[in-house]
């Protein structure tokens, strides 16, 4: 997965064109007419056609009706975590980092577990191991270019708290 390199065109037609199909072959048409007319594997056409009939039956033939995600292909929708509580959990790695408590790969792997299992993520991939896995991790920082995870050196406390404004101030009126 970290550097994996598409070997197919396999799951590359837009939904749009998907949802089409299947409007025709509501309307009527041959899975193979239809599948050859609109260069939509026969098989995907039926599986998006079935998936269309179980979940919304026949009361209606519009498949305008449906939202577009039903056309998606599962994998691209499988993400564990949302463009926006990635964006919380990245600003809660760059502020503890700013609080002088940088966090390991490996903390960071056991902290994205417990806040997808307080999300009630579907997470039973991670379950044996209680963290995240490396596949994911990778993923998050390429998708999270600002970060940078390395092993957290130790800040003392004095060095910690003698950096402060009125220490600066005398310093700077010293000299």
């Amino acid at each position: 997965m970290r550097t994996y390199k598409r070997k197919t065109e396999n799951g590359t037609i837009p939904p749009e064109v998907i949802r089409q199909g299947v409007q025709k072959i509501l309307e009527g048409g041959k899975f193979a007419t239809v599948a050859c007319e609109m260069h939509i594997p026969r098989s995907t056409l039926k599986r998006y056609t079935q998936k269309f009939l179980t979940e919304v039956g026949t009361s209606t033939n519009d498949v305008s009706e449906v939202p577009l995600e039903n056309f998606i292909p599962r994998y691209k929708t499988r993400k564990i975590f949302t463009a926006e509580e990635e964006k919380s959990l990245e600003n809660y790695l760059i502020r503890a980092s700013q609080l002088h408590h940088g966090l390991s790969t490996r903390e960071v792997r056991k902290l994205a577990f417990d806040f997808a299992e307080k999300l009630g993520k579907d997470i039973h991939h991670w379950e044996e191991a209680k963290t995240a896995g490396k596949d994911w991790l990778w993923a998050f920082l390429r998708c999270n270019p600002t970060l940078s995870l390395q092993s957290p050196e130790a800040t003392s406390i004095a060095r910690a708290t003698a950096f402060n404004r009125p220490v600066v101030n005398a310093f700077f009126d010293t000299y």
